[in-house]
This record gives C-alpha cells, structure tokens and sequence, in this order.
C-alpha cells in the first residue's frame, strides 16, 4: 500500500489530528527559525566584518571580553529563563502577568548589578590600562541590554507572540549594524566601540516588551518571594551546568588567547560562529519544544515521555546532521573566499570536529526538553558535570598537540559526555513513571 493510500485509508478524527498538529507547531516553529536566522545571519556577519575592519589582535581581545558576557548571561539565563516554562505551567493562568513581571524585575535586578561591578572595574582600569577601560564598561552593559533581550524573548516564545520576538531580531540587526556603520564612517572603530553596537543592538531589541505591557502586572509580595524560591530550587542546577558548558565552549577563547596568541582566539571565535548557527537553532527549538512539553507532561507516563523525547531527539539530530555536512564540505571554501587566507588554520578537519561537537550538544538539548519540561534539572547538572569533567582530562593531552583542532576536540568531547549521561538519566526517568493514568491523559 502506497503512503499515498495510507493517508487516504485514515480515519478522519486521525486526519485532523495530524492537520491540528502541523497547523499548531507549523507557524510557531516557521516564525522562530526566521527569528533565529536573523539572529545567527546578523552575528556572523558582525564577526566577520569585525575581523576585517579592527584587524586580528584587536578581534581577539574583543572576544575576550565577549566570552566574559557570555559567562554572564549564561548565569542569568540558566537562572531565570530555563526554569521558566516548567513553573509557568504549574500556576494558574490568571497570575502569569504577574509572574512575568517578577521574572523580569529578578533578572533586571541582577544584570544591572553585573552591569555595575563592571563599571566599577572600567573606573579602575583607567589607571593601569585605559585602553581596555571603555571595553569593560560597553561588556558591562551589554550583559545588561542582553539580559533584557532575552527575557523579553523567552516570554514571546512562553506566551505564543512569536511575531514580535521576529521584530525584535529586525530591530536587533538594524540598530547594530547603523551603530557599526557610524563607527566605522566616524573613524572610531575599536573593540570597545564594537562591544557598545552589540549592546546598543540588544537593547533596541529589548524594547518590544514595551508593547506588550498590558501583559504585566506588579506581583504581590508572596508571589515576587515565591517565585524566587522556585527559581531558585531549579535554577541552580542549570546555573552550575551553564558554567560547566561555558567553560568547553566560549570560555576556551581566553585559554586560546594564552596559549597561542589573540590571533588564535579569533580563528577560535570563526569557527564558533560558524557552528553557532546550529546553537542558536537549538535555543530556539527547545523554546518552542518546552512549552507544549510541560504542558503534556504535567501528568506524565512512559508513553507521552517517550513521544516527547523521541520526537526531540529525531527532529533536533536531522537539523543538526544536514548543517554539520554542509558546513564541513563548504566551510573551507567559504572562510577562503572572505577572509582571503589569513585563517589558513581553519580546514576542513578542524570545521568537521566542530560540526561533530555541534551536534552532540543539540543531541544534548533534544535530551533535555522532557527532563526540563518536568523540572527534572539535577540531570542537566550531571551531564554538565561530566561534560567538566572530561574536558579537564582530555584537555592537557589535547594541549600536547596544540593547534585549534585539540580545542574543538575537547568540545566534541565533553558534549559526548553529556550527551551520555543525559542519556542513561532518561531512561532512569521512564522507568520510574506511573503507567496507571495512560489511558486517561491526552496525547
């Protein structure tokens, strides 16, 4: 039988199911992968330019400060916005304005003192290093605006007003690059200046939130400490875990500048960028995943866990194998045509363990969507354990070898790691779900 007899042969209640589904996840998934096209397009070719205009040392500095940022908003990420569509689901619907608007005065609160102790240190490094001065107080910022573009972002995604989190990425890749054109027509362009156009970027974008205001409402003082409290039980795992991927990840730029140059830890920085594409893919997919995922799973049995973390798995690893070929077979080309041989190291074996670690960590992030939907964030925290773990094993014999394929080995294999244990903290979770309610919940 032909699939096209199949489809015909169907009951009409199985029909429109599947034509439900396509029309609920269609849009919504369509929407965020041109939000993210946008975002991951605007940010490669903001690197690439920057590399052209403020020349290789200078890029590598301003990557150093960038991966400082991104410490940062890893934190406040994993803090504020991981945990957030798994406690949404278990308040009642009447109250989300008011949980909106404590999420997002906890998570301002915090960046602006981030923001703060940076400009603290920028008043300090005008006696013994004024040039990096104004780079440290735009990175302060830029955590900032960063913090609030997130947010705003994770509560369109939470909500379901996916079309406004598209404006703020239009808004985000106008207003930086009118800043980066401004800089470079006034002949200012340094790392700190491009550092203050990421920032700038970030904080036009935040500003969609402003039209959306009848969303929120001031919280009351038990649901402002209540959901501190609870951020604070399922967020510190992840805040740990977001460390440890930091750490294999963005944060090998600095021991990249120490060991083999600021020229290195921008070659670093391309590679990164070219595989970010797929990470960025990834955030937004788990965004759309999570929320119908922890509304099924608020009554959990093995055979929804299942369907959830399987359908993750297929559709996260397809995305992810089809860039990963691509770029490994036309990276070499690409980084030859525009950058004119001055990242020779850049081959097509260093893109295709980077590809490779790319796709274990959206493996990764496709394990996860059920344990997060469940508030299951101990086993995120363990993966990321031993993901740490093994990049301080592997990484003195990697060393040995130098060179930027022993850095992204280390990636690749730390997030085999974690892809691991996520793996066997699945199948503990199903096995430990009730089937006695299958029958009776909706799929």
């Amino acid at each position: 039988m032909s699939a096209l007899e199949t489809v015909l042969r169907a009951p009409p209640a199985m029909i429109a199911a599947r034509l439900h589904l396509v029309r609920r996840w269609g849009k919504p998934v369509m929407l965020g992968i041109v939000e993210q096209a946008i975002y991951s397009g605007a940010n490669l070719v903001f690197t690439i330019l920057l590399l052209k205009v403020i020349g290789a040392r200078e890029f590598g500095t301003f990557n150093i400060a960038w991966s400082v940022v991104m410490l940062a908003e890893c934190i406040l990420y994993s803090l504020f916005g991981d945990a957030l569509p798994a406690i949404a689901n278990r308040l009642p619907r009447r109250l989300w304005p008011e949980l909106r608007a404590a999420v997002y005065l906890w998570s301002v609160a915090f960046s602006f003192a981030v923001f703060a102790a940076m400009a603290v240190l920028a008043l300090v490094l005008l006696w013994f290093a004024p040039h990096l001065a104004l780079l440290v107080l735009m990175a302060g910022l830029t955590v900032f605006t960063m913090r609030a573009q997130q947010m705003g972002r994770r509560i369109c995604y939470l909500d379901g007003t996916r079309i406004l989190a598209v404006a703020g990425a239009v808004l985000f890749s106008v207003t930086m690059f009118g800043a980066l054109a401004a800089a470079w027509w006034g002949g200012v362009m340094s790392s700190g200046v491009a550092m203050a156009c990421l920032g700038l970027g970030c904080a036009a974008s935040s500003s969609v939130l402003l039209l959306r205001r009848r969303d929120f409402r001031l919280p009351d003082i038990k649901l402002f400490e209540l959901s501190w409290r609870r951020f604070c039980l399922a967020g510190r795992p992840l805040t740990v875990a977001s460390v440890a991927y930091w750490m294999a990840n963005t944060g090998l730029i600095p021991v990249a500048a120490a060991m083999l140059g600021r020229e290195a830890a921008g070659g670093l920085r391309i590679v990164q960028a070219l595989t970010n594409p797929l990470g960025q893919l990834t955030s937004i997919m788990t965004s759309v995943a999570l929320p119908p995922a922890a509304e099924r799973l608020r009554t959990p049995t093995p055979r929804i866990f299942a369907r959830v973390s399987a359908r993750s798995v297929a559709l996260f690893a397809a995305i992810a194998v089809a860039y990963s070929i691509v770029l490994t077979f036309y990276g070499p080309a690409l980084i030859q045509l525009v950058f004119h041989g001055k990242l020779d190291t850049v081959g097509m074996v260093v893109l295709a363990v980077a590809s490779l670690a790319a796709t274990l960590d959206m493996v990764c992030a496709a394990l996860a969507v059920p344990l997060l939907a469940m508030g299951r964030t101990a086993a995120i925290l363990h993966g990321r354990v031993a993901s740490l773990l093994s990049l301080c094993a592997i990484m003195p014999v990697a060393l040995h070898f130098s060179g930027l394929t022993a850095f992204v080995a280390v990636t690749a294999a730390s997030n085999l790691a974690q892809t691991a244990i996520l793996a066997v903290s699945q199948s503990r979770q199903f096995r430990g779900l009730p089937a006695r309610t299958e029958g009776s919940v909706a799929e």
